[in-house]
């Protein structure tokens, strides 16, 4: 597989215009791209063949430039209204006030840093704290609060809580399936059009398909595809840890070369993508049919394409989006929007 084996996809040093790079802009995802684009073709990347402009994501929204990466990019009144409700909901919630603000207030303690008295920035305290944990002691740095070495359970309580924060918006909308498809894919939906077409351009044999991308971003990202892959399942209840990745791997039968399937490991692990597929909506609305996927986590491509195709906003909706972006027809793939 392209995860745990991404060489044998690729003829070392990589051909030109056989790997695909994107990142985010700070400064360590565009190191760690690099790093990672030299130990997987046993040569370094250049500007040359990697345009600064169509790799690293700057938060600008034009064509030809990785702005799908970011959350948010289709804007609008109808999202920051979104937002904004679940922001409330979250600062009136049992979660924010049993669980987030005494952690605030103990972190703040701890770190010796005064508490913030705005709300939403109390809420930034843990996400903060436990990046810096994190940081300092995957460096090897013996500087992280005593208190994480001698209290077992304050890291996963933080890990819990600010996970928890992160889904919350996700979780507000859920009771009401067109409220959560709308915000789902305002929020981040649009990267799955991006993905499923570079999928269906490499199963339609197209010229300038790319075998391989590789892309660095943030763990917010992650925990974002996580929880709209796969709804309330266990992973998605901690952030993902240092280093995690996702991997989206598309395989052709070889007894049957015109048939696909896709799957999704996190970690190296195999991701239950297509069981979890009928809870991306409430079951009363959802337009997927329950489906268990095999042991070895291969989801049908016509069903991986159709659940992913439900959180695709449409042109009304994200024009934001589909304005900077054209996305890639096939007479086996239906229209994003009109």
């Amino acid at each position: 597989g392209g995860a745990n084996h991404p060489e044998r996809l690729l003829h070392s040093p990589c051909p030109r215009n056989s790997v695909g790079l994107e990142c985010n802009q700070d400064q360590k995802a565009q190191q760690c791209l690099q790093t990672e684009f030299a130990a997987l073709c046993q040569r370094p990347a250049t500007v040359e063949e990697f345009p600064t402009e169509s790799t690293v994501d700057f938060g600008v929204t034009a064509p030809g430039r990785p702005f799908f990466l970011s959350a948010g990019v289709c804007g609008g009144s109808v999202l920051s209204a979104m937002r904004a409700e679940a922001q409330t909901a979250l600062l009136r919630s049992r979660l924010f006030m049993e669980k987030v603000q005494p952690l605030a207030k103990k972190l703040a303690k701890l770190t010796s840093h005064s508490l913030p008295s705005d709300a939403v920035d109390m809420a930034a305290v843990l996400d903060c704290v436990e990046d810096c944990v994190v940081c300092h002691y995957c460096h090897g740095l013996p500087d992280c609060p005593a208190a994480f070495s001698v209290d077992r359970h304050l890291f996963s309580d933080v890990d819990l809580a600010e996970t928890a924060m992160r889904n919350f918006a996700l979780e507000h909308f859920r009771t009401n399936a067109t409220a959560y498809r709308t915000f789902a894919a305002l929020t981040f939906g649009y990267y799955f059009q991006v993905l499923l077409d570079r999928m269906q351009m490499l199963i339609d044999g197209h010229g300038s398909a790319r075998q391989f991308f590789l892309q660095v971003t943030s763990d917010g990202i992650l925990s974002l595809q996580l929880r709209m892959l796969l709804g309330r399942h266990p992973v998605t209840s901690h952030r993902p840890s240092w280093g995690s990745t996702i991997a989206y791997e598309l395989l052709q039968s070889t007894a049957s070369p015109s048939v696909y399937a896709v799957r999704v490991l996190y970690n190296g692990r195999v991701l239950p993508v297509c069981e979890q597929f009928s809870a991306l909506l409430p079951p009363e609305e959802s337009a997927v049919p329950p489906h268990h996927s095999r042991p070895d986590g291969l989801c049908p491509w016509p069903l991986f394409r159709s659940a992913l195709d439900l959180l695709v906003p449409t042109r009304d909706e994200c024009p934001a989006f589909f304005s900077a972006y054209t996305t890639y027809q096939s007479k086996h793939q239906r229209s994003a929007g009109p």
